[in-house]
Order: structure tokens, then C-alpha cells, then sequence
């Protein structure tokens, strides 16, 4: 017997379940994906999401050329249960949400714009898909230039290599950085960034993935309670408040994890004003600790 049309059969049907799978059903189910005003949150007619500055466009080949998407993903993942618990709170709105680095889960919208999509692999470091909420540029370039100047114990490699070494002459540059003691420079000198590194500073602010989709809608609501749309805070989280150790106005601020009965104002950014108590809100294992506490809120 010849086999040779059946096994010619068997790889056709299995090319063509494999191309229908991994070409056409995601052309079908994104591919003509435009920019939307179906925003739930405070946002009536709002396009979402808006090209990015030529700036933040430069900067993202610069992220790409030094490896930063092998450390940080850019997807913040979607909540596991929406459904209310006995006490009237989400059973379970996933580890990101907790830990204050999105308010949603991540959608295809909010990729429109990127090419290629950097959704990075591992988390090494915090992911980066809202960090314009969290930090400003100048903290973005001190962490650059030395990590440890904001976070004591940082495996973040330093990227001294974007950053000039000048003598001042007459007056200080006006983006010359300010470090701390340890890892300021010899007096009469100075660190200014590179192009590139502005150019990637103003990338990773220009990361935030704003208001509540259809596809990622907010976590129910206790059976009598309302909720009024709120916007997405915009304060970022200032360099020198890091390093003045000055009262910080983070939109995360009084969350905390597992310390105990802490009331979280969750509606700051945009969930419903559900009081949790701290303890519903764990750190995963590969945090190491480090997001047990959001800035500026004290340990007891």
C-alpha cells in the first residue's frame, strides 16, 4: 500500500490547523485593532492609546540595545477573580494590582503603537508597563546611572556608559544629576546624561496604560455601594522625595502588604473604595520582600 498521499494529507491538515491557530486567528482577533474611546473610567471620547514622542520612540531602541526587556516585562497580568468574597472584596485581582504597578489587567490596545512589542519574558525587575505613574525622569536616570542610590541592594546593572563625566566650569549643568553621598563624584565635577540616556528616560515615563477597557473592566462592586469615575493619577514619584526622604503624595502610598488591618484607598486609582485589610495583599516569592512595602510608608 502506498502511504505517501495519507502522510502528505497528515502534514497538510497539520500546517494548516497550525497557520489557522498562530497567523489567521490573531489577525482575526487583533489585527485590525484601531485606537478606541471605549474607555469605562472618566474618560468619555478619550482616544486611547496615543503615539508615543519621537523621544520615547529613540528611547525604545535604546532599551532594546541594552537588554532591558531580558529583565522587565512590560504587561501587567489581569486580574485571576473579580468575583466578591464574603467581606464584599475581589477574591483575587492578581499579584500586579496588588503590588500598584496597574490598575488593570494589560489588553492588545495598549500595545497599538509599539513595534516591535517589548513584552519582555522575565522579572528580574519590576515591571515597567505603568512606570511613567510611578517615577519621573530624573529618577529614571539616577537609577540609570547607579541603582543603588535609590534602592539599597539593586542587582540592577549601572549604566554609567550613558552618562558624561565633566569638570565644571563656572556653573553647574542645569541636568547635571543629584546623588547621594556614596555615589555622588569628586567635588569640582559633575554627571550629565548622554542623548541616549534622555532618550530612554523618556521612554520608560512615557509607559502607562491609562483607564479601565471594556476588555479590562474595574473589580465589581459590595452590593449597595457606587463608585464614581476616577481619573489615573498623574504624580509622579520624584528623585528628590527619594532622596530628601520627603512625604510623597504616590498614588500607592498607604498600601501595604501583610502588615496587618491597613485600610488601602484603592480608589486613588480608580478601583472601587473597598477597605481590604492589609493581609489580603501578599508579595509573591519572586519579589524576594521588596514590594512588601509601597514608598513611603513605614514599617511597623
Amino acid at each position: 500500500m502506498n502511504s505517501g498521499p495519507l502522510l502528505f494529507l497528515g502534514l497538510f491538515v497539520t500546517m494548516a490547523c497550525s497557520w489557522l491557530s498562530f497567523v489567521l486567528g490573531p489577525q482575526l482577533q487583533i489585527g485590525d485593532m484601531r485606537p478606541t474611546t471605549n474607555m469605562m473610567v472618566g474618560a468619555s471620547g478619550q482616544i486611547y492609546p496615543n503615539p508615543e514622542p519621537g523621544a520615547a520612540r529613540q528611547g525604545a531602541e535604546i532599551y532594546r540595545a541594552n537588554g532591558c526587556v531580558s529583565c522587565h516585562t512590560e504587561q501587567v497580568r489581569p486580574p485571576l477573580d473579580l468575583s466578591l468574597d464574603e467581606h464584599g472584596r475581589p477574591r483575587d485581582l492578581g499579584a500586579d494590582i496588588y503590588r500598584g504597578w496597574g490598575i488593570r489587567g494589560s489588553t492588545g490596545y495598549d500595545y497599538l503603537f509599539e513595534q516591535p512589542v517589548l513584552l519582555g519574558s522575565q522579572r528580574v525587575g519590576p515591571d515597567l508597563a505603568n512606570a511613567g505613574r510611578r517615577m519621573d525622569a530624573v529618577a529614571v536616570l539616577v537609577r540609570l546611572y547607579e541603582p543603588r542610590a535609590l534602592t539599597p541592594g539593586s542587582i540592577m546593572p549601572p549604566h554609567p556608559f550613558l552618562f558624561d563625566k565633566h569638570k565644571i566650569q563656572g556653573l553647574r549643568s542645569a541636568d547635571a544629576l543629584q546623588l547621594p553621598a556614596p555615589f555622588a563624584p569628586l567635588p569640582g565635577y559633575e554627571i550629565v546624561p548622554r542623548p541616549e540616556a534622555r532618550a530612554l528616560a523618556a521612554y520608560v515615563t512615557s509607559l502607562h496604560q491609562d483607564g479601565y477597557l471594556f476588555e479590562a473592566p474595574p473589580p465589581p462592586l459590595p452590593p449597595g455601594k457606587t463608585n464614581a469615575p476616577a481619573k489615573v493619577p498623574t504624580k509622579s514619584l520624584s528623585v528628590n522625595r527619594l532622596l530628601k526622604k520627603e512625604p510623597s503624595n504616590f498614588p500607592f502610598a498607604a498600601i501595604r502588604f501583610g502588615l496587618g488591618s491597613a485600610t488601602v484607598p484603592v480608589a486613588a486609582v480608580g478601583v472601587p473604595p473597598t477597605a481590604f485589610r492589609g493581609d489580603y495583599f501578599r508579595p509573591e516569592a519572586e519579589s524576594g520582600g521588596r514590594y512588601a512595602r509601597a514608598p513611603n510608608t513605614p514599617a511597623k
